[in-house]
């Protein structure tokens, strides 16, 4: 496996734990299970949850993803199915695991290097926070909308003229690679910082309730001379959420899916 493989996998974990960990968060229960090789991926998003705080290690081998489904049901954590976490079966079902998320790296590569260039896959929910971490039943809450990759791509490699990744070399250091892109990004949009930040759209993006206020003036700055409709959209629905943020004292959270 290269390191290019590797980074694939890195964010590809990313990416699904993200979106359906905070949705198992929200109501303990997730959008309805097709298939079984959904059930399993689920497991493991499930899993990373269980784990703690935006997972300080990936799980970048199949073995990882299995130790990591093993202390989550050592802890209670629920699963859907019968999981196999011991011998050849659970062997089979963390390379699958493993291989789907090596998947859905490469094809965003592949559809980034044919589609247009202000393309971006995947998308962001927008939750209404008290704290980054856990869920407050009472208070926090999915907003009904997201920011689609479409618009994601319009707005920061449109509009305010990001650059998208570099290419990765077979002997680059993955954690440098990882870091030099996120600089290029952010230092192309200095008088931006709140939305420097929202530097990947496979990236959560938290935003305390001090910081709200901030993050509306930048949507409104590049609202005021934006032209592409999808970069308006986006910038039109972080506004909306600060103002629902701002009226109910929380954060705001863009969770990747």
């Amino acid at each position: 496996m290269t390191q290019k493989a590797n980074l694939r996998v890195r964010f590809g974990v990313l990416a699904c734990i993200s979106f359906v960990g905070l949705g198992w968060l929200i109501s303990n229960s997730l959008r309805p299970i097709q298939s079984k090789k959904d059930t399993n991926r689920e497991n493991l998003q499930r899993a990373a949850v269980k784990e703690g705080s935006g997972m300080a290690k990936d799980p970048i081998t199949p073995e990882e993803i299995l130790n990591m489904l093993r202390k989550a049901k050592a802890r209670g954590m629920y699963m859907r199915g019968e999981l196999p976490l011991e011998g050849p079966k659970a062997q089979r079902l963390a390379d699958v695991l493993y291989q789907n998320l090596i998947d859905e790296r490469t094809q965003r590569a592949l559809n980034n290097a044919i589609a247009d260039e202000y393309s971006a896959l995947g998308s962001q929910s927008l939750l209404l926070k008290r704290e980054q971490n856990g869920w407050d039943k009472k208070r926090d809450r999915l907003l009904a909308t997201h920011l689609e990759g479409r618009e994601w791509g319009a707005l920061f490699f449109g509009e305010l003229q990001c650059p998208h990744p570099e290419p990765y070399q077979p002997e680059d250091d993955i954690n440098l690679a990882i870091e030099r892109d996120r600089q290029r990004f952010q230092s192309a949009i200095p008088d931006f910082p709140m939305l420097g930040r929202n530097w990947d759209s496979y990236t959560d993006v938290w935003y305390r309730p001090e910081e709200i206020t901030s993050l509306r003036d930048e949507c409104l700055e590049v609202q005021s001379s934006a032209k592409d409709p999808r970069s308006l959209n986006a910038v039109g629905k972080l506004i909306s959420a600060c103002d629902e943020a701002l009226k109910s004292k929380l954060g705001l959270l863009l969770a990747s899916e």
